[in-house]
């Protein structure tokens, strides 16, 4: 096995750390391979893992990705609809 690293990294919105955590931290637990979580900040996610082959290093950080990208997606919808229009036509 080799150790390879993932980077989630977020520039334009920033992650709910503690969300962000606990998400990672869950998809760590469903996987049959070490998984050892480096860091996690407002604009990036870290990872290493001990993936057996290169196509469960693949599957396995496309789901984390998946899994944060659709964090910040709704984490934009519910600031978005929580502005109110009058405040976004004036800025």
């Amino acid at each position: 096995m080799k150790t390879t690293t993932f980077r989630f990294e977020s520039r334009d919105e920033a992650l709910d750390i503690p969300s962000a955590r606990l998400s990672s931290t869950r998809w760590a637990r469903r996987r049959s391979f070490p998984i050892r979580i480096v860091s996690v900040t407002e604009h990036e996610v870290l990872v290493e893992l001990d993936a057996p082959t290169t196509a469960h290093h693949n599957r396995a950080v496309n789901s984390l990705g998946k899994i944060l990208q659709r964090q910040l997606d709704r984490r934009h919808w519910v600031q978005s609809y929580l502005t109110p229009s009058y405040a976004v036509a004036f800025a």
